[in-house]
Parts: structure tokens; C-alpha cells; sequence
């Protein structure tokens, strides 16, 4: 049996791609570039490959254009936040068999907490991974590596449940059963060793 369950947040946890959109827009406004539609940048950021910078913020993109959209999205990702369906009943039931959870996200481990406090199911990780942890984030595995630490255990006895392909790779690398949540933003990857529908279908998979 799986004793810990690492969690990707967007896509996964919560449904927060109209915040995303709408805060990565508000930057690119600010820099007199065209809105995108909501669509391209939920699939462009969940792209494996995709390096989002340019793309996001033009040729000219720094490290101001992410700190513009960080500022707002501050302020704008509770806006409408929800878990999505079954999510809470899911914590509740692997809080019940003793399992340890995590969350490692490519967002910063600040913005997970304040969505996760807000969601009301903070109180069931033990570790909250951000990019700002790790010199290298998803698909690169060091997230799932300091999770691990974290909760004192090894590859072998975990599952990471995310929606993109860089999660996927991310648990391929780290030797953890990666489990695709087919109910989030990307699309299914070859990494994956399965995927679910519905979020209780994790609890088969322990």
C-alpha cells in the first residue's frame, strides 16, 4: 500500500485557470501587448517543453513582467476558487487510512498556502512545495525529492496525482507512481503509469 500522496495545486486541487489567464493578461496589458485567449495559455503553460516567458510576455520579457503578474494574481487568486469535485471527500479519506500528503506546484509555496487555507484543506499537508523551494522545478524531480524528505519517505511508497506532462516527468525522475488527473487543464502523457477520472478513484490506486 501507498503511504503519501504528493499533489499538484492548479488543475489538480483547485480549478484556478480563470485567475491564471486573467492575472497573466493584466501583465501583458500593462506592457501594451493583446490579451490571449484563456485556452492558449492553459494549454501553453501545461505544454512539457513550453518555456513561457516570451511567450507570455514578448521578445523583450524580464523578470518585472512576472513579478507584475505575481503581484496580481495575489490579489485576484481567490477570486471564484474551488476545489474541484470529490477533492475534499479524497483528503478526508487518505487523512483516514494514515496516508502522509504533500503539495509541489510550479507556483510558489506562498500562493499555495493562501489558496489552500482559503479552500479549507490546509490542514492536511504536511509540506507544501513551491518553486521557490527548489533550485529547479517540475519536470525537473526536485519537488518530489524534498517532499519526500519531508515527510520521511521514499519513492517506492508514493504517488504524485497531477494534470500536465511536466508532472508526470517529474515522477518518472523521482521514481514515484505518477498518476494523471484527467479531470485538470492537460493532456494525458506518456509518463504517466495510469490515469484517473474522478479524484476518489486515487483511493484504488494505494
Amino acid at each position: 500500500m501507498k503511504s503519501i500522496v504528493i499533489f499538484d495545486l492548479d488543475g489538480t486541487l483547485t480549478d484556478s485557470k480563470d485567475n491564471i489567464a486573467a492575472s497573466i493578461n493584466y501583465a501583458r496589458t500593462r506592457k501594451g501587448l493583446p490579451p490571449l485567449d484563456r485556452g492558449e495559455i492553459i494549454e501553453k503553460i501545461n505544454a512539457l517543453t513550453f518555456q513561457s516567458t516570451k511567450f507570455l510576455y514578448g521578445e523583450d520579457a524580464s523578470e518585472a513582467d512576472h513579478k507584475i503578474f505575481e503581484e496580481r494574481y495575489e490579489k485576484a487568486c481567490l477570486n471564484d476558487l474551488k476545489l474541484y469535485d470529490e477533492i475534499a471527500e479524497l483528503l478526508q479519506a487518505l487523512n483516514d487510512r494514515g496516508v502522509k500528503m504533500a503539495v509541489a506546484t510550479n507556483a510558489t509555496s506562498a500562493f499555495a498556502r493562501i489558496m489552500l487555507d482559503y479552500a479549507g484543506v490546509s490542514r492536511y499537508f504536511a509540506a507544501m512545495i513551491g518553486a521557490d523551494c527548489v533550485s529547479n522545478p517540475k519536470p525537473a524531480p526536485d519537488m518530489l525529492y524534498l517532499a519526500l524528505n519531508k515527510l520521511g519517505g521514499n519513492p517506492n511508497e508514493a504517488i504524485f496525482l497531477g494534470d500536465s506532462g511536466k508532472d508526470m516527468k517529474a515522477a518518472k525522475a523521482a521514481g514515484v507512481t505518477g498518476i494523471f488527473a484527467a479531470w485538470g487543464y492537460g493532456i494525458a502523457s506518456e509518463f504517466a503509469d495510469c490515469a484517473i477520472q474522478t479524484p476518489m478513484e486515487l483511493l484504488k490506486a494505494l
